[in-house]
């Protein structure tokens, strides 16, 4: 996806701009179901904690129950900088945000085995741009965005998720009118996220061309690169 521009994305939103650079063209992969979390192969495969849910009351109660907050990805052990992408480190340690913006990566890629590993410049550095690529198929992630946008830079999100470290993802198709209009199906177009997490100054912006439930298995795979926190 070329990146058009610098905007402010916040915690309760979708992301209407990108970062400037970059030669992924806007392509969009059609979707791809499945089961089996791949790795790029200069990636660490790890495996997001399980998401924790809850049965109803027994019969004969009348109390509910709750269901748990999942717990947050990245507050598992940091990927190993050795295993981090060259380029990924690179990037990051140029941005200006780097002290308040760690460097985030997913670490699992379903249907993705082998993806190459990229990254595309930041107008005066202002913050990175990371991403893995297999033919069509992206998943990006800047690190760029201000935590609380104005409100003319937001829009609705079609979705949420909240993790117990109280960090919070807006999310849904990356054009929710579409071309006529109409909404988009999420699992049959790309999807973007704004992801605010607890002890970051920066909003991520996630891209994924894979659909939804893509999207949401890269939630869980995503790790701070050791030493970026």
């Amino acid at each position: 996806m070329v990146v058009a521009g610098l905007a402010a994305a916040g915690a309760v939103a979708i992301a209407l701009a990108v970062a400037a650079g970059g030669d992924d063209g806007g392509e969009t992969a059609a979707p791809t179901t499945a089961s089996t979390a791949a790795m790029p192969s200069s990636s660490t495969a790890t495996t997001g904690p399980p998401v924790t849910t809850t049965s109803g009351p027994a019969a004969g109660s009348s109390s509910t129950t709750t269901p748990k907050v999942p717990g947050a990805p990245w507050r598992n052990a940091a990927v190993p900088r050795a295993r981090v992408p060259a380029e990924f480190l690179e990037v990051w340690e140029r941005a200006t945000n780097r002290s308040t913006c760690g460097l985030l990566v997913p670490t699992v890629l379903p249907g993705m085995d082998g993806a190459e590993a990229k990254t595309s410049d930041v107008t005066d550095d202002a913050g990175w741009n990371i991403r893995y690529r297999k033919a069509g198929a992206i998943v990006e992630v800047l690190g760029l965005f201000e935590r609380n946008p104005r409100p003319e830079d937001q829009k609705p999100a079609a979705f949420s998720k909240t993790w117990a470290d109280g960090s919070v993802a807006r999310y849904g198709p990356d054009d929710p009118g579409g071309p006529m209009g109409g909404n988009l199906d999420p699992e049959g177009s790309a999807n973007e996220a704004v992801l605010v997490v607890t002890g970051q100054q920066c909003a991520y912006r996630i891209y994924d061309t894979l659909g939804k439930t893509h999207l949401e298995q890269v939630f869980e795979g995503l790790r701070f690169a050791e030493g970026t926190e």
